[in-house]
């Protein structure tokens, strides 16, 4: 059960989260130096999607996995 609430969280909260960074300016660019593998701008929040997905699963179900990520 947990892993279907951060599955559809993550699912909700990822796409918009994108949308967030492409708006506020919060991607990371492709260089000509070659460090990159992406060919397009990438957003780079959602990493914070990801964490506010998994965070309320893991405290419902009382799963101790993410204490550190608080602190």
């Amino acid at each position: 059960m947990a892993f279907l609430i951060g599955f559809f969280l993550a699912a909700v909260l990822t796409p918009m989260a994108g949308a967030v960074g492409r708006a506020a300016g919060l991607i990371d660019r492709p260089d000509d130096r070659g460090l990159k593998i992406h060919p397009r701008p990438i957003p780079v929040s959602g990493g914070a999607a990801v964490l506010a997905a998994a965070a309320p699963a893991a405290w419902v179900f009382g799963d101790g996995f993410l204490a550190g990520a608080w602190m």
